[in-house]
């Protein structure tokens, strides 16, 4: 495999997690979680968060790995540093209305 391809697929690994589910996230109690602990793995590993209660109140979340294998040594190694904050989602990113097109505007803002 070239370097080009396993920096494509490392890329691909880590960003298919970032993708975001927009169906709720499931809540279950302690003893159902105890109870059908592999169901809720398997809901964590296609990418749902888990909300563990205990008597309604939360206390836990349980959430997928956001970052490939390599990602994670390399932050280990101190090559990189993961972030500390979610990411935003595209709905989140303001809207910017601009006259004309791309190259205008990378002309205006050099100057």
């Amino acid at each position: 495999m070239s370097d080009a391809e396993s920096a494509t697929k490392r890329l691909s690994e880590a960003t298919a997690t970032l993708e975001t589910d927009l169906t709720p996230d499931p809540s279950v109690g302690i003893r159902e979680l105890r109870n059908h602990l592999s169901r809720y793995l398997e809901q964590v590993k296609a990418g749902s968060t888990v909300t563990v209660t205990d008597h309604g109140r939360i206390i836990a979340t349980i959430v997928p790995m956001r970052y490939s294998r390599h990602m994670l040594e390399l932050a280990a190694q101190g090559k990189v540093r993961l972030p500390t904050r979610p990411p935003l989602r595209a709905a989140d990113i303001p809207k910017i209305e601009v006259e004309g097109g791309l190259s205008d505007l990378l002309h205006e803002a050099r100057g």
